[in-house]
C-alpha cells in the first residue's frame, strides 16, 4: 500500500510480487519510530545468522532469476521448527548491525568482505579494551602493588605499551578473531586455500588450532588490504584469497562477523566502545 501511495512502482516493477515477504513490527505500546530500524536490523541479523535468510531491504527493486523453490520450502520448514534468539539491543548494537547489513546491499564479494572487515574493526576496540582492563587488574591484584618499586611500575607500563600495538590493523584483527571466534566453526567454512584450517578436527592440538587462527588472520588482513588500497599502492603478501574462491571466503568472513557481533552483544554496555 505504501509503495502504491508513493508511486514507487511501474508496469515493469509492480508494488507486489508473490514471492515478497513483509515484516510487520507490532507492540502493545506506542512504537518509537527511531527504534524501528534497529529492531529490523536485529531481526535481519538473527534470520541471516540462524537460517541464512538473505533479506533485501529494498523490496521494490527486482531482478529476475531462476531459483529452486525447494530451497525456500526447506528454509521455511527450519523456521517453523526453530525459535530465534532474543533480538540484540543496547549500546553500539544499532551501529554494528547497520554495518553488517550493508554487506548484503551488494552482490560483489569484494565489497562484502570490506563490510565484514568493518564489523571486525568495530568490535576490536571493545576486545582490546577488555583485554587491557583484565591484564591491568591482574597486575594491580599483586601484593607488589601495595609497595611498588621501579620494576613493578615499568612492568605495568609495558602492558599499556603492548596494547598500543594492538591498535594496528593486523594485531586488532588477530586478537578480535582469537577472542570472538570458534575455530571449529570457522573450519567448516574455510576455502580450500586455507590448508591448515581445513585440517582442523576435534583431535587437533592447541598448536594446530593457533596456526589455523594465524592463517585466517593473515588471509583476512591481506585480502581486506588488497581491496581497500589502490593497486598501485598495494604489494601482495601471498596470503590473499584467490579470486576464484572469493565467494567461499566471503561466507567465512560472514561467520567471523556474526561471531564477533555475538561476542559484542554479551559484553556489559559500559564496556562497549562505540
Amino acid at each position: 500500500i505504501k509503495l502504491v501511495e508513493e508511486e514507487l512502482y511501474n508496469k515493469y516493477v509492480p508494488p507486489y510480487l508473490y514471492e515478497d515477504i513483509f515484516i510487520v513490527i507490532e507492540s502493545d505500546n506506542n512504537i518509537v519510530e527511531t527504534h524501528l530500524d534497529v529492531i529490523f536490523d536485529s531481526y535481519f541479523f538473527e534470520l541471516k545468522s540462524t537460517f541464512n535468510f538473505d533479506i533485501k531491504p529494498h523490496p521494490w527493486v527486482y531482478e529476475l532469476w531462476d531459483y529452486d523453490e525447494s530451497d525456500d520450502e526447506e528454509k521455511i520448514k527450519q523456521l517453523e521448527e526453530k525459535s530465534l534468539r532474543p533480538l540484540l539491543q543496547g549500546r553500539g548494537i544499532k551501529e554494528l548491525l547497520n554495518i553488517y547489513k550493508s554487506a548484503f546491499n551488494t552482490s560483489y564479494h569484494e565489497q562484502q568482505i570490506l563490510s565484514f572487515s568493518r564489523v571486525i574493526e568495530y568490535v576490536s576496540q571493545t576486545v582490546i579494551r577488555k583485554d587491557l582492563i583484565e591484564k591491568t587488574m591482574m597486575k594491580l591484584s599483586s601484593n607488589r602493588a601495595l609497595s611498588p618499586d621501579s620494576d613493578y611500575i615499568l612492568e605495568l607500563g609495558k602492558i599499556f605499551d603492548e596494547h598500543r600495538d594492538l591498535g594496528k590493523d593486523y594485531q586488532a584483527f588477530k586478537i578480535t578473531i582469537d577472542t570472538c571466534c570458534d575455530i571449529f566453526e570457522l573450519a567448516r567454512y574455510a576455502p580450500k586455500f586455507l590448508k591448515r584450517t581445513n585440517k582442523i578436527t576435534l583431535d587437533s592440538k592447541r598448536e594446530q588450532r593457533e596456526q589455523a587462527f594465524t592463517e585466517i588472520v593473515d588471509s583476512v588482513t591481506a585480502t581486506r588490504n588488497m581491496f581497500a588500497h589502490a593497486k598501485t599502492n598495494y604489494r601482495s603478501k601471498g596470503t590473499e584469497c584467490p579470486v576464484e574462491q572469493l565467494e567461499e571466503f566471503s561466507q567465512l568472513m560472514d561467520i567471523i562477523a556474526q561471531q564477533s557481533i555475538r561476542w559484542f552483544s554479551v559484553q556489559k554496555e559500559d564496556n562497549r566502545i562505540i
